[in-house]
């Protein structure tokens, strides 16, 4: 069995080299979304949030988050409306449903995916740009159709789910870091 000091550490320092390469090549493009949402919090527009499987616990940590920063944060990732609307219009339609009913022009999409070619995430994002919204994807760091389809894409240069999920955190939570 590995030493598990030595399987702890050469994690820490996995993700010490992402955060690294995501503070490389995206900090220009993180201040330019801080500012983008900072703007739509003077206006007073709404953030909604998506993502499917541990990609909605981003989705919920930055809806809650910005709540708690006195935004209009709402994730769309509830699994009751989620899987109410799949069970009457269909899984894929389950996020476009809920943009078409709550949210105005003007309005963000945030969404997180560790794939960026999952249908029920590119079709909101393309509901959203479509109906004015501002559309953000946080993606694997490979081309991939969500972050082509969306205004801002950030990616994620990680290589399993732990880490995407990690690296999908710390830049949520230096952008929340920017809220005025």
């Amino acid at each position: 069995m590995a030493d598990l000091r030595s399987v702890i550490d050469a994690y820490y320092q996995r993700v010490g080299q992402i955060n690294r390469q995501m503070r490389s090549a995206h900090l220009s493009d993180l201040v330019t979304l801080a500012e983008a949402l900072n703007d739509l919090a003077t206006l007073k527009r709404k953030y909604f949030t998506a993502g499917n499987g541990i990609a909605a616990f981003l989705a919920d940590y930055m809806a809650a988050d910005l709540v708690l920063h006195g935004r209009k944060g709402i994730s769309i990732s509830n699994t009751a409306v989620v899987t109410g609307i799949a069970a009457s219009k269909g899984f894929h339609a389950g996020f476009a449903n809920q943009l078409f009913i709550l949210a105005d022009e003007g309005d963000a999409l945030i969404v997180f995916s560790f794939t960026g070619e999952e249908v029920n995430l590119n079709m909101a994002v393309q509901g959203a740009k479509k109906n004015g919204l501002l559309t953000i994807a946080f993606t694997p760091a490979a081309s991939n159709t969500l972050s082509e389809a969306a205004h801002f894409a950030v990616a994620i240069p990680a290589v399993d789910d732990r880490q995407n999920l990690q690296a999908h955190l710390t830049a949520v939570s230096a952008l929340m870091e920017t809220l005025v």
